[in-house]
Order: structure tokens, then sequence, then C-alpha cells
């Protein structure tokens, strides 16, 4: 990584930073924590009120802002201390970003070795990708962030491990065209072991006992996958599967040899994980995600279509990656995420904004290096044809635009938000329609409370309730107020409902006008423009909370 006079910053494993070799004092658990967050975003804008949620969760404490900052504070010292601060924490609007070199955080080495594992592999050069992803690997120091905990980190823990084990299976896929059989078949008994439902490990078991001369226990793995399956999901094996024992039951009855070349007729790619991470908590929607549930585990039709519709702010997004990552485990040639809203703002016309872009961004994903007398003439339907995967449509503007992404297979879950109802969709494609509701007042007042926290909400719980009933059950009114409420601890909850009522402190203004300028408060002459430092703040701004393009806070 870094030179041994740079920082560098871990997260495949504990979260720790180094200068050299001598490792940084970090502080306790919560400042690792913090530390953890804008690590897992570096170089990304991260709100104040998103970093209280993923570090305090439910344990959010009046103090959780001054907290944060006193961390941020330390942590800054920490940097800095004995050389050069290669890394620093930039407070940005109401939140932090934190800005470091590429070569000094573990993540961003472990996906630039990745691309170049897959690179090598395209190349037809398997030894030197083996070796590549070996080094990607040898960056992992035991499972992501153990000394942390909290929904927030679970989410991230699993996102890393599903990356660890793509290039995991990277490494193994060129280690067999290398002819590395013994020490893989090792692995990937293990990797079966731990991984039943993954497909991928056990077509690579399969290769490596049939190019080990060994096609009758190549198809006893076949036939374990299907018993496990159809026991726990099912379905039959998909066709990776299928074509490999096909190939071996024509070996076997040609007496062909068993070193005939065999390869997939798609050659093992990085999985995609796009699905952006799912709310920490739900409120309010117990029955609708059973219904959802329901239609996603039962739906008979040729291609499974949830459409999740509602107005902006309502929670479509939230809800809608939920049951993406809940039935993910159903999919495990990946999930696709596209936003078809223009900038988030989702045009009121029945047109189609080019679905070119997310059909070739797509097609990167899953087909890295297509075949050459392919070319660039394959659908996104027949690229998808032989695969299990889960697509999520954001934002759709028209039947039409979803339609073009759609693929004709059975095997695939589609999820799809929009403000319109989609009656082609639904009448032709057999979509099920879920509209979405604003949440009851009662779910309202447990969401604030969950984001002010329970303590503070529970003094006050009358300005609780009479703030809830100005946001009138819409998530994202009650996300700008309770954001507002967590960064300026000092004001209480009265004033703050007071000035709701009053429309100084408009939570719907970001529906409609994300970037207004915050005018002047009623204050008598002199009254100057409020500041969005929370720690120089003395009255409430209007509109708080926007910190980038309505479609992105449509959760």
């Amino acid at each position: 990584m870094n030179d041994t006079a740079g920082q560098v910053f871990r997260v495949l494993g504990p979260v720790r930073a180094h200068r050299g070799d001598r490792e940084l004092v970090l502080g306790p658990p919560r400042r690792r924590a913090v530390l953890a967050v804008l690590l897992l975003q570096a170089g990304k804008y991260v709100p104040f009120v998103d970093v209280i949620d993923a570090v305090w969760g439910d344990e959010r404490p009046s103090s959780a802002l001054t907290s944060l900052q006193t961390h941020v504070h330390h942590l800054r010292r920490a940097f800095a201390d004995g050389g050069r601060d290669e890394a620093r924490i930039e407070t940005v609007r109401a939140g932090y970003q934190m800005h470091l070199p590429e070569d000094a955080l573990d993540l961003l080495m472990f996906q630039k070795m990745a691309a170049e594992t897959t690179r090598l592999r395209e190349r037809g050069h398997y030894a030197e990708a083996a070796l590549a992803a070996r080094e990607a690997l040898d960056l992992w120091r035991g499972e992501p962030l153990p000394d942390l905990t909290g929904p927030y980190i679970t989410r991230q823990r699993q996102r890393l491990t599903a990356m660890r084990l793509s290039v995991t299976e990277e490494k193994l896929a060129a280690a067999i065209e290398a002819g590395e059989l013994v020490d893989s078949s090792a692995e990937l008994e293990q990797l079966v072991a731990d991984h039943p439902l993954d497909e991928r490990f056990r077509e690579l078991l399969m290769l490596t006992r049939y190019r080990a001369g060994r096609p009758a226990d190549a198809l006893r793995v076949y036939r374990q996958a299907q018993i496990t399956l159809a026991r726990e999901l099912g379905v039959d094996p998909g066709p990776a599967l299928q074509r490999l024992r096909s190939h071996i039951m024509e070996s076997l009855s040609q007496a062909q040899p068993a070193d005939r070349p065999y390869r997939p007729v798609r050659a093992t790619s990085l999985v995609p994980h796009q699905l952006p991470a799912p709310p920490e908590c739900l409120w309010g929607r117990d029955d609708t995600l059973a219904e959802v549930r329901r239609v996603a585990l039962g739906t008979a039709g040729p291609v499974p279509i949830i459409c999740v519709q509602g107005a902006a702010g309502v929670g479509k997004t939230a809800l809608a990656l939920t049951v993406a990552h809940e039935l993910a485990h159903l999919c495990p040639d990946g999930q696709l995420y596209a936003d078809l809203g223009e900038d988030g703002a989702v045009s009121s016309q029945d047109v189609t904004p080019g679905p070119d872009a997310v059909v070739q961004a797509w097609r990167a994903q899953l087909e890295p290096f297509p075949r050459a007398e392919d070319g660039d003439r394959r659908t996104l339907s027949e690229v998808v044809a032989d695969r299990r995967l889960l697509l999520m449509l954001d934002n759709a503007v028209s039947t039409r635009q979803v339609r073009e992404l759609l693929p004709v297979t059975t095997r695939c879950v589609v999820v799809v938000t929009s403000r319109s109802v989609l009656h082609g969709l639904i009448a032709m494609d057999g979509a099920h329609h879920l509209p979405l509701r604003p949440l009851s007042h009662q779910a309202s007042c447990e969401m604030l409370a969950h984001r002010i926290g329970r303590t503070r909400a529970a003094a006050e719980a009358a300005a609780v309730r009479e703030l809830a009933g100005h946001c009138l059950g819409v998530p994202l009114a009650l996300s700008a107020v309770a954001a507002y409420a967590v960064t300026h601890p000092g004001f209480p909850l009265s004033d703050i409902a007071q000035h709701v009522e009053a429309g100084w402190l408009d939570p719907f203004r970001g529906l409609t006008a994300p970037f207004a300028p915050a005018p002047v408060l009623p204050g008598g002459a002199g009254a100057s423009p409020v500041s969005t430092d929370p720690t120089a703040s003395t009255e409430p701004p209007v509109n708080p909370l926007r910190t980038g393009p309505v479609g992105k806070g449509d959760r």
C-alpha cells in the first residue's frame, strides 16, 4: 500500500490506522465507528444525521451531534500526530467528507486489484490473474469491522464479505484455467460447505473434479446441488450447472478424454452488487412488507415484477431496497440497480429517457469480456437469459421505459418504484401494483422518536406528536424535521414545532425547492440570514436538511 512514512487505514478487518510502522491511537469504539463510516464513504459527502444514525442508531443521545464533533476533533488530531496529515476530514455544509490518497485505504486498493484481476483474465493471463486476486485477498485480516456493532455496520460487513467472495471466485476460476486443480478443489469444498446455495462455487468444484479425471465425483456435486436447491428454494440448478453436467454426460457416453477443454459459456466475473444500502429501519410498513414478500416468493408469471407506487417522499425507495436485500439470496448471479429519474425529478410526461446508458452499464457488469463474435449485438435479455438476477428500477417514469429493461426470463426478480401508476406494466406484464400510503400518526411518532433519540422524545412527547401531525405521515418530511432536531440539540422540540406551524421551518420545502436559499427569519431590524453551521446557529433555518437532489431523498 502506501510508503512506510505515509498514513494507512484499514477496514478489511478491525478498523486500524498506521503511520509507517506506528499504529495511531483512534480511541474508543464509537470513535472508530465514526472513522469507519467516513472511510467506507471515502471521498463522498456524508450528512451529520447519517453519521449519527450509523454510529448510534436507536441509542442516539440528545448530545449526539456534540459527541460526533468531539470524535472528529480527536480523529483530526490523531491523523496529524507525528507527521504530515495526508488524510483529512473536511466539514462540508451539515456533514463531513473524508479525503485520502487511493493507496492509503485497504478497501480502495482491494477494489483496484480486483479490477486488475478481471482485466488479466479477460486477456487470458490466468496465472497472473490468480496472483493478482491472491494479493488482493491478502489485504484482508479476518472478518471486516468485527469490533463494531449496529445495523449499519452489519450491512456494510455483509457488503464487504460479498465483495471478498466474488474476488475469491475470480481467483479460483483463474487458478483452474492455469491448471492448479488440487489446491483449488480443497478450497472449493470448504466454500461449498460454507455457502451451500451459491452455485458459482459448485460449478467450479464440478469443473476441478472433471478436469482431474473424476467425472463421477463431478456428477455427485451436481446431484448434491440439485437436492439442496430443491429443499431450500424449490428450484432446479441454474443453466451453468446444467450445461456442465450435460458436457460431462456427453463425454462419458462418447468415451472422450476427460481433459477435453471445457469452459463456462460465460466467463466467471465479479458478481454485481449494485443495490444501495437499505434503510436502518422501516416504521409502519409491516403489512406492506408481508404482502411484497408473498408476491415475490409466489408469483407464477413470466417475470416476477413488483411495482411500488406513491407520492414523492412517501418512502418507496426505502421499502423497495428493504425487500430487494431480503430477496437477494434468491438471485446468486447478482443485483443490478438503476435510478431512471432524471436527477431524481420524475417527469410528468410519458417519455423514455433512453435506456442505452443503463443497458451498457449493466452489460459491462454482467459480461466484461463478451465473445468477439457477439460484439455489441447481444441484447440485455440475451445477456441475462441464464442468470438469476435481481433488478431494481428506481423512480421509473413510464411503462415503456421499464419494459425496455425487462429480461425475458422466469429467473429474475424485478422491483420498480414510480410516482405514477404504470397501467401498462400491470395490465400487460403482470406486475403487482403496490400503492404506498403515508405513515400512520403512531408510526410517525415512532420514527421521530427513533431519529431524535428516545430520551429526548419521551421528555417532550406532546411536541413529538405535534411535529408528527405537521409532517402528515410523509417519511421524508419526518426525516427533515428529525435531522434539524438532531443537529440543533439546544432547541426545545416545542419551539421547533412552533416554527413548523408558523411556516418558518417547512419540512416539505425540500420536496419542491431543494436548493432554495435560507431566508431571513423574523427577528426585527438587522436580522441576518441563518447559518447552516449547527454550532453557530441561533434560530431554526428554513429547509435545514437539503443536501442533494430530491430523488435521492425519496427513501
